[in-house]
């Protein structure tokens, strides 16, 4: 029976929010730096009482989010300025403003676990309350996707969470990469190794006694399929023991490992919308509100399409999300782009091959059902082939378009009174182990080695999936480590980056690798997000391995180095050791 806390922290993008908004005879058109072009258009028409065709979205490529971008923020305010002035007008934050802007939620969370003797988790009562901030702007939904997280990766029969989101006056709470999910991960991963000590059980082993496979329920009642924790608990185990060792420890330093795994839901139920133009010159355009933030959504998008279509990559272009031009999508967040937004764009390449197929009939003189589509046209039983390009010229056509479509069902609101339902389309799967090297005189700490993994389903780019596994890893660290908005007299201290500290190049592991774990056969399997799959885990790995290091439990994020020294002062003054 434990408690953990998490701090609200900031997103810091290396882009602050800015937004450009001009009315021109009674049509808004905006230029912004959001996840969610389609989210502002609504939102703008509901703000100023218009239809949404006469509000016009545009964005460019986002200097980065991490869930800062995906509620809509100064728009509004920069459209209200625009009409009053009768001018375009563009607002940019300063770097404070950002700060003040919008943050992660801080959490408490209270675990009981019930437990047998040979580590088998029995039953599981979480009580999580949010600091939703002022407004609330996203923290009902938040709350629901924490409560389906919550119970972690295990198969546990009896689970109860309360997910409880409060208001205050502080700086207004959104999706931070990993939303809601690296607080529960902090306490359901700190205590499991905790109960493993307790009954004399190595970390993984009773990890591996309780994993999530395939077949068993979760506490939503969903029967899980394709889980892959199994490979992941191996693949960040045996590449840590792979990685280069670390030098020999200094005088009054110790050393120890750790490891936790995470579980995350998906947006669920959301929609992708994609239009794909195939041109008769031998390019194509791919029309998406997919937004690239540095993610490399777009150079998914582009080989997906490039694949179905079986053109080079360099012939494919996408477009820039545009409210006007490109169809819809829900947003561009919650691991969902890749599977939701890649779904999309096959569908639009079938669509177009049933476009296609008649004319290639009438060109090879045979039987549509005596077809075969494949890469870049279509083939008969006996090999004659005719390519999408040169059936558009038969037909006289510069170019031929198609639309593809991809939705969700199920979600939060589709659950029943006791929490049971189709909670999310995908679960995903990431792990992370560490070794870290705990200074006893000043207890700084230091990650010398890390290894993540992640459950990536079908790769589209494997180099995409290690950036997104080993940048996770990256940005974890300071939320575990030295990251929190600070308040005093109801005021943020920490508005500043000499203030507010973000990992730098020093704070990076000295080794560090990462796996992605695939299906076989991988012809087959589906697509899969990555892009938060290793910050979660990264805290409750530090933590373990400090535990493991020098026998102090940290309770209470950031782990600095005064909270590890006041827990090393605590045990030696025979205290308990924790902080």
């Amino acid at each position: 029976d434990d408690i953990y806390t998490s701090p609200s922290a900031s997103h810091v993008p290396m882009e602050p929010h800015v937004a450009v908004a001009h009315w021109d005879g009674g049509r808004l058109q905006v230029w912004t730096s959001t996840q969610s072009p389609h989210t502002v258009r609504a939102t703008l028409a509901r703000t100023f009482s218009c239809p949404p065709e006469r509000i016009r979205v545009r964005t460019l490529n986002v200097g980065g989010a991490y869930g800062s971008k995906v509620v809509t923020g100064i728009e509004p305010v920069t459209a209200a300025a625009a009409r009053m002035v009768g001018r375009p007008v563009r607002l940019e934050l300063a770097r404070d403003e950002v700060f003040l802007t919008v943050c992660k939620h801080a959490a408490r969370v209270r675990i009981r676990t019930g437990v047998r003797n040979d580590g088998t988790l029995l039953a599981r009562i979480v009580e999580v309350t949010w600091n939703a901030g002022a407004y609330a702007t996203n923290s009902i939904d938040a709350a629901g996707y924490g409560m389906v997280r919550a119970p972690g990766p295990y198969h546990i029969p009896h689970v109860a969470v309360t997910s409880t989101a409060v208001r205050t006056n502080t700086v207004p709470s959104g999706p931070f990469r990993g939303a809601m999910t690296s607080q529960l991960c902090w306490a359901y991963e700190s205590q499991l190794d905790d109960i493993a000590s307790d009954l004399g059980i190595d970390p993984v082993e009773i990890r591996r006694r309780n994993l999530l496979r395939d077949g068993q329920r979760y506490a939503t009642g969903e029967v899980m399929r394709d889980l892959h924790y199994d490979e992941i608990l191996d693949a960040v185990t045996t590449g840590l023991k792979r990685l280069p060792p670390a030098p020999a420890p200094l005088p009054g330093h110790a050393r120890g490992t750790g490891v936790a795994l995470m579980i995350k839901s998906t947006q669920t139920p959301s929609r992708s919308e994609c239009r794909i133009r195939l041109h008769a010159d031998g390019h194509a355009e791919v029309l998406t509100s997919s937004v690239e933030i540095g993610q490399g959504a777009h150079a998914t998008m582009r080989h997906l399409a490039a694949q179905a279509l079986g053109l080079p990559d360099e012939c494919v272009v996408v477009r820039q999300p545009d409210t006007d031009v490109t169809p819809f999508d829900s947003l561009t967040a919650s691991s969902r782009t890749t599977f939701a937004m890649g779904s999309a764009v096959q569908d639009a390449v079938r669509q177009l091959s049933e476009t296609l197929l008649p004319v290639a009939a009438e060109a090879l003189e045979v039987h549509p059902a005596d077809l075969r589509a494949v890469p870049g046209g279509f083939t008969t039983r006996d090999g004659a082939r005719v390519g999408h390009g040169e059936l558009l010229r038969r037909k006289g056509l510069d170019s031929c378009e198609a639309w593809g479509r991809w939705e969700s069902v199920g979600g939060l609101d589709s659950l029943d009174s006791n929490g049971q339902g189709d909670a999310s389309t995908h679960w995903h799967q990431g792990g992370v182990a560490v070794e870290v090297d705990v200074d006893l005189e000043t207890g700084r700490v230091q990650i010398l080695r890390a290894h993540g993994a992640c459950f990536a389903g079908r790769a589209v780019s494997p180099v995409r999936v290690r950036q997104q596994s080993e940048g996770g890893m990256i940005f974890g660290l300071g939320p575990a480590l030295f990251e929190e908005l600070a308040y005093q007299d109801g005021q943020v201290v920490t508005v500043n980056m000499s203030d507010y500290l973000i990992p730098s190049i020093g704070d990076i592991p000295r080794q560090m690798g990462s796996t992605a774990v695939e299906s076989t056969p991988k012809e087959r399997a589906e697509l899969h997000g990555v892009g938060e799959m290793t910050v979660p885990p990264v805290a409750p790995a530090i933590g373990n391995a400090i535990k493991a290091a020098c026998g102090v439990r940290l309770r209470h994020l950031p782990m600095t180095a005064e909270r590890v020294l006041r827990a090393l002062d605590d045990k030696a003054g025979k205290a308990g050791g924790v902080v």
